[in-house]
């Protein structure tokens, strides 16, 4: 039976996959523009329009989803979401390794995406590992406040 704190994935995604795009991406274009160097802050503002937030935003949506589907909805304790999170933001700088040396190595790509997205895919599997984990810790806790009001109530 589902519990009735348990986040909805539209709301894990909500909170999660946007903020691991806009974070990166607002951080960058600020940054960019402190650069005295004009060459280098172009460069990081074209990186931080499509080579950083994306990876980021792709990592996050599959830790999401991956968690979404072996942890939260079948009811699993934190500690194999804990788990779940961190092999998901591994997997993610991983595949993002093997596509950015695709990409590089069919000449479809430049080879500081090397520098760009597996950076990026780390800390995007790591801010959804972060949020996933304090969401799952709220509703640990609601369902235990509940269970005490609940028993409290019967006494």
């Amino acid at each position: 039976m589902r519990n009735q704190n348990t986040p909805t994935l539209t709301g894990l995604l909500a909170k999660i996959v946007v903020p691991s795009y806009l974070a990166p991406l607002c951080v960058l274009s600020v940054v960019s523009r402190l650069i005295p160097n004009r060459v280098t802050g172009r460069a990081l503002a074209r990186a931080a329009l499509a080579t950083i937030p994306i990876p980021s935003a792709l990592a996050a949506l599959v830790v999401t989803l991956f968690i979404w589907q072996y942890s939260i909805q079948r009811e699993r304790p934190l500690l194999s979401v804990w788990r779940s999170a961190t092999l998901a933001a591994t997997v993610c700088g991983a595949v993002a390794l093997c596509v950015t040396a695709a990409l590089v190595a069919t000449g479809y790509a430049p080879t500081r995406l090397f520098s760009d997205a597996i950076p990026s895919a780390i800390i995007g599997g790591a801010i959804a590992t972060v949020k996933i984990t304090k969401a799952t810790l709220r509703v640990d806790l609601a369902s235990k406040r509940m269970g005490e009001s609940f028993s409290n109530d019967m006494l």
